[in-house]
């Protein structure tokens, strides 16, 4: 009898271990199940919203993307349908504010349990670019890096350069001797929309194989490296700078000489000053 005692006890303590675990995971299946399908997800526009700028300050223009705060991926519709709006958005400059207004689906927020607590957001412009006033606001440590990167540049397209430049040479034959630079200037552009540019001359000097003579001979040519997009922020962006042949009359090219080849590539756009 004691036996039988002892093994009903044990099976009714299993049933209920048993019992105890079941309804456990049950409650736990509730639980997941209410905050996938019924749980209200609040959601404020600070927290999903970035604001980015393009441009330098006084032609900036404003973008809004929705960053992922890792929600439940079976809402992805709502957000998929979010759109945003900006104003003022374009030509903004720094300490300008601009108002983002969040637009959504009502009916995809009702859907997924979402509360949107807040729609508009009012921020500062700020970290934008500012350009150089004059000539004089350029400071001696961004000459330095122009010096550096002109020479890298030359390095690294010489073999172009020898080929764009030195025409009167049979091809293949012209041999990079040395180069120097003469003068540079930075041109301030008069409307907003184009870009403030810092442009050099190097006299470069090479030898080669004259196609008239059929002789070789040593000669220089002009070249002229363009710094496009100059500002505060004193990024030399590769993309921005490129470099061409100097065209006209290549011979004794003074600063008065260079200025005047600008004002007729660039017309009256730019304000030149010779540093």
């Amino acid at each position: 009898m004691v036996g039988m005692n002892i093994d009903k006890k044990a099976i009714f303590k299993n049933k209920l271990i048993y019992l105890v675990c079941t309804c456990s995971i049950l409650l736990l299946l509730i639980g997941v199940y209410y905050y996938f399908f019924f749980h209200i997800i609040k959601i404020d526009i600070s927290t999903i919203m970035q604001l980015s700028f393009e441009g330098e300050s006084g032609n900036a223009t404003a973008y809004v993307t929705t960053v992922d705060n890792h929600y439940n991926q079976r809402i992805q519709p709502f957000f998929d349908s979010l759109t945003y709006t900006v104003e003022p958005s374009t030509q903004l400059k720094n300490g300008d504010q601009v108002t983002v207004t969040l637009h959504y689906d009502q009916e995809q927020a009702s859907k997924y349990h979402i509360e949107v607590s807040s729609t508009t957001k009012t921020l500062v412009v700020d970290g934008l670019a500012e350009r150089y006033k004059d000539i004089e606001e350029i400071p001696e440590t961004f000459i330095s890096q122009l010096n550096g990167q002109g020479n890298t540049y030359i390095e690294k397209n010489r073999q172009a350069i020898l080929e764009s430049t030195f025409s009167h040479f049979k091809k293949k034959t012209a041999v990079y001797q040395s180069h120097k630079l003469l003068h540079r200037t930075f041109l301030k552009a008069e409307q907003i929309e184009h870009k403030d540019k810092i442009i050099e001359v190097y006299e470069i000097y090479a030898s080669g194989i004259a196609h008239d003579t059929g002789e070789e001979q040593s000669s220089s040519c002009y070249y002229m490296i363009v710094y496009d997009d100059i500002h505060k922020m004193q990024l030399l962006d590769a993309q921005n700078i490129y470099g061409e042949p100097v065209s006209g009359d290549k011979t004794n090219l003074d600063s008065n000489q260079f200025i005047k080849l600008l004002r007729a590539k660039y017309l009256l756009s730019y304000e030149i000053m010779l540093f």
